[in-house]
């Protein structure tokens, strides 16, 4: 059964967002592997994309993150089947144990050279799939929540997945979205913005630097 919580996440915008192949949730739901059972979720936060990406209930997920109050309000909202509050650097999980990782707005929180390690470190995770995603290049966040995690530690290119065996997929356009993701604080309009991003989505990945995030998948199996 859908939780009460669950309901609440999956409201009309992002009804919107997963049924337009070009948002982020589109891409996410459509690049995601077939006929498996079993997420990961690094980083998870406050819960809400993988609530999201799980609305019909398809997959058992486990919620990693460093943040207690983040690990108790997931567990009140009941939208995973376990959680760890954990230092995600060291991903205390037996190889190949899930189907898919997911790590979505997490990378750029960390050091480069730890990042670099995480990605290691999800690929022996996982048995079918690693999905990343992470702004386009330098986007600037201080903390907040109370959270010293929240702040943005690196920023990342194409370039640094696609040598490590990624395919990169540019969404959202940056002109539209701006510099702190204005279009969050737009109510309605928001959809309006998205949809106009959404035509933008193939001239983005011609000109990466006009994209607001990119999102990363390798297929392991």
């Amino acid at each position: 059964m859908i939780n009460e919580e669950l309901c609440k996440a999956m409201n009309l915008d992002n009804k919107i967002a997963l049924g337009f192949p070009f948002t982020y949730y589109g891409i996410l739901s459509r690049i995601m592997a077939k006929n498996v059972s079993t997420i990961l979720d690094v980083g998870c936060g406050r819960g809400e994309s993988t609530a999201i990406l799980n609305h019909r209930n398809n997959f058992r997920i486990l919620g990693l993150d460093g943040f207690m109050p983040y690990i108790s309000e997931c567990k009140k909202k009941g939208f995973y089947d376990n959680l760890i509050l954990t230092d995600i650097n060291k991903l205390p999980i037996k190889k190949k144990s899930f189907d898919i990782i997911l790590c979505l707005q997490v990378i750029e929180h960390l050091p480069k050279e730890k990042g670099i390690e995480l990605l290691t470190l999800m690929e022996e995770i996982g048995e079918k799939q690693v999905i990343i995603s992470t702004p386009m290049g330098v986007h600037r966040q201080e903390k907040y929540d109370g959270n010293p995690l929240q702040e943005h530690q690196s920023f990342w290119l194409p370039n640094d997945f696609k040598k490590y065996g990624y395919k990169v997929i540019n969404q959202g356009f940056k002109p539209l979205y701006g510099e702190k993701d204005n279009v969050e604080f737009l109510g309605l309009a928001s959809n309006i913005v998205s949809l106009l991003a959404c035509f933008m989505h193939p001239l983005i990945q011609f000109f990466p630097k006009q994209a607001a995030q990119m999102i990363c998948v390798k297929n392991l199996s």
